[in-house]
């Protein structure tokens, strides 16, 4: 069952004494992105573009990265484990570029399909992050269908944070250095039952993650 308290109580346990990393990976994006928003203004065209969405795209699959080493070991999560995430920094790039443009294609239909076709896409760094050798055609053929009826699911998953958002905003976004990391953690909790049940309903095979 997509349970929402248990991935979130999982969440805080995989936290529980390693905390440091994620928060400051946190804020460096935080850093990061507030200047690439704050320069957009300045930057026109294509070449623009295509600089955010690496610069997106990189920095997604290496924060991911550390979550799942979370998930995955015991051990003290270092910074170098962050740093050492960039290493995919091209198939990070080329994820954001193709989930972005069947978002976008989808969204042209109306902002229904493209709102429901980013839930569907919504696995693809997770799905990169922990199986290293598959594409990211793959991986987003993978996230589709391991999202296979669990798109509200993930949607509920979402907006049940959406009061700490609004704390994080009383406090003027100091809150977002641990909510980011709280809500990191628990959805790949939640993509970790999504990938183990599509192997256990036969959707997928252990295989399919492989290369």
């Amino acid at each position: 069952m997509f349970d929402l308290r248990s991935f979130k109580s999982a969440a805080l346990n995989q936290l529980k004494g390693r905390w440091k990393v994620p928060c400051i990976a946190t804020l460096i994006l935080i850093a990061v992105f507030a200047v690439i928003e704050g320069s957009s203004a300045l930057t026109y065209g294509t070449i623009g573009g295509i600089l955010s969405t690496f610069v997106y795209g990189s920095s997604a699959i290496a924060f991911t990265n550390i979550f799942i080493l979370l998930y995955l070991s015991n051990d003290k999560i270092t910074f170098s484990d962050f740093v050492n995430g960039f290493s995919d920094f091209l198939k990070g790039f080329l994820g954001m570029l193709w989930m972005s443009l069947w978002i976008f294609l989808w969204s042209l239909l109306f902002v229904i399909p493209g709102f429901i076709k980013a839930f569907a896409y919504s696995q693809i760094f997770f799905i990169l992050s922990d199986n290293p050798k598959i594409g990211v055609i793959k991986a987003m053929n993978i996230s589709k269908v391991i999202t296979q009826g669990h798109k509200a699911d993930i949607f509920c998953l979402a907006f049940s944070f959406i009061g700490w958002y609004f704390l994080g905003i009383i406090t003027g976004g100091v809150l977002f250095v641990w909510i980011i990391p709280y809500e990191m953690a628990t959805f790949t909790n939640a993509y970790y039952y999504l990938k183990q049940e599509a192997i256990r309903t036969g959707k997928l095979t252990p295989a399919d993650f492989e290369s």
